[in-house]
């Protein structure tokens, strides 16, 4: 349990700086006209905020950055954002990508992929009177057993349409093959062909992010409504959380690599350390959701994204995605 303790604390110290500060950019309508036009912002009246002090009145020129990103609570908070700093709403279609992993797929991973609790009914094999093993067997594992296998069908599903789509591709989970590798002594061999070609697709889907290959465009610009980004559209349309996403799916995928290698004949320390992964997964998205609504500045462009407290569940992204991302974990 004190392994277990100790990872849980490095990785949920380690994974809060993801958040990062809020800093995030924008974009123009008439797309070719604004590539023929130096680029330039207006001056807007920002006010500066003084650690510590009463900062209800404060004022003065004060330059918001060309790339920033902050949270909002509510339509008000916004609405006073855009006027205080003269910025213009652009219009956009969230993608399959804006369904950053949140609190559902967490949850999901931490309850099937990686159950954590060991409520076990103990399995003993006895000849003679003498036991020869001795298994424990929880209420979870009989869950990986029925589901594993329709999850495994969701996940090569949703990693081809992922594949398709490219830039607009949506998050894919770089953990599901734990599950597999935690069944091996069930499923014996049959278990290795869907977790090696996991394990190998998860590796690929993180180079991809990285390359900006898939997942680049998470909110495709419909029309700038007058407004100038700051270099191009990249910055509003990546999504504001992306960065802080792929940096988290990096460091858990080798994480969870290094426990397979280094506990593979103590499948009970494996599942602790699966299930402090899990954990601090689903401790950061809880407080993704409660954090506010992302607001991203480029120029003079201002885009709002989707509010993350429901899990995205309830947005304009495509049912389809929605129904094959929402249950198979980070």
């Amino acid at each position: 349990m004190s392994l277990w303790l100790s990872h849980l604390i490095s990785l949920f110290f380690a994974f809060l700086g993801l958040n990062g500060g809020a800093n995030t950019y924008s974009i123009p309508t008439d797309l070719n006209a604004w590539r023929s036009k130096p680029q330039w912002l207006p001056t807007r009246e920002v006010p500066h905020y003084e650690k510590g002090k009463d900062n209800s009145t404060a004022t003065g020129i004060y330059p918001l950055p060309q790339h920033c990103w902050q949270r909002a609570k509510n339509a008000e908070d916004i609405e006073a954002f855009r006027m205080k700093n003269n910025l213009t709403l652009v219009t956009a279609m969230p993608q399959d990508a804006a369904l950053m992993p949140s609190w559902p797929q967490a949850l999901m991973q931490y309850l099937i992929v990686n159950p954590p609790i060991n409520c076990a009914a103990t399995s003993e094999t006895k000849h003679n009177g003498f036991i020869l093993s001795s298994e424990a067997i929880t209420p979870f594992n009989v869950l990986q057993v029925i589901f594993s296998p329709f999850v495994f069908i969701g996940w090569v599903v949703s990693f081809g349409i992922s594949q398709a789509n490219h830039a607009s591709g949506g998050w894919v989970s770089v953990l599901g093959w734990a599950g597999w590798y935690e069944l091996m002594h069930f499923y014996g061999v049959f278990a290795i062909v869907p977790l090696l070609f996991q394990w190998v697709a998860s590796l690929a889907i993180i180079a991809q992010r990285w390359q900006g290959v898939i997942g680049a465009v998470a909110y495709r610009i419909t029309n700038l409504n007058g407004c100038v980004p700051y270099d191009g559209l990249d910055y509003l349309q990546m999504g504001a959380r992306s960065r802080s996403f792929k940096i988290f799916q990096s460091v858990t995928f080798p994480t969870a690599t290094f426990f397979a290698l280094t506990l593979a004949g103590n499948p009970e320390s494996f599942t602790g350390g699966m299930a402090c992964l899990a954990l601090a997964e689903l401790m950061y998205t809880a407080y993704v959701a409660n954090a506010g609504t992302p607001m991203v500045v480029s120029g003079n462009c201002l885009l709002v994204e989707l509010n993350p407290r429901k899990g995205f569940l309830d947005s304009s992204i495509n049912t389809r995605w929605k129904a094959f991302s929402s249950f198979m974990g980070f």
